[in-house]
């Protein structure tokens, strides 16, 4: 994919925020958005996944695009507080709501670069077992909150949520440990 290429498409996933949204069926919808449904759309939010791919390619830390990002995290606190005295438009898709998690966006970029160049440490070695066990973590989590709901855990303060969340992890890499085959 060419940068031009990228440039258009980029173009058109911040022009599908202007268009003008009425009701449509679940297919346009999930393309372009539209009124009426929770749609995420592809095409607005591909935006993210075109940003994506450039980084993967430049691998680079740039003071233009950390500027962009603040530009479309400050725009979006401009709508908020200013323009739409509220939060913006999130269905149908609003340019500030697509924009305003830029920022946040490349911190998290930024983030996983960092601990990519951490990738033989403990912490290294332990995101890298979580991702290559993600489903499991994912569903075990699920089955082990679901199950202590009743508890209401996540009513009894934020100490006592977080001491669950690292309880939660060390039983799910328990068991992944439990169950990995040995070679």
């Amino acid at each position: 994919m060419g940068g031009v290429f990228i440039i258009a498409m980029v173009a058109i996933s911040i022009l599908t925020c202007f268009l003008p949204h009425r009701e449509v069926g679940s297919i346009i919808g999930s393309l372009i958005g539209g009124v009426g449904g929770a749609y995420f759309p592809v095409i607005p939010y591909g935006i993210y996944f075109l940003a994506g791919i450039w980084f993967s390619r430049r691998q680079e830390k740039s003071k233009i695009i950390f500027s962009l990002a603040c530009g479309g995290t400050i725009w979006h606190s401009i709508d908020y507080v200013l323009i739409s005295g509220g939060q913006p438009s999130r269905f149908p898709l609003s340019f500030s709501f697509l924009v305003g998690a830029t920022l946040f966006i490349y911190l998290y970029y930024m983030l996983a670069k960092s601990l990519e160049e951490k990738a033989n440490t403990l912490l290294g070695n332990y995101l890298e077992c979580v991702g290559k066990n993600s489903l499991l973590y994912l569903l075990l989590s699920n089955f082990i909150i679901f199950s202590v709901t009743a508890t209401q855990f996540y009513r009894k303060g934020l100490n006592y949520s977080i001491g669950m969340f690292f309880i939660i992890l060390f039983v799910v890499w328990y068991l992944q440990r439990l169950c990995k085959v040995r070679k």
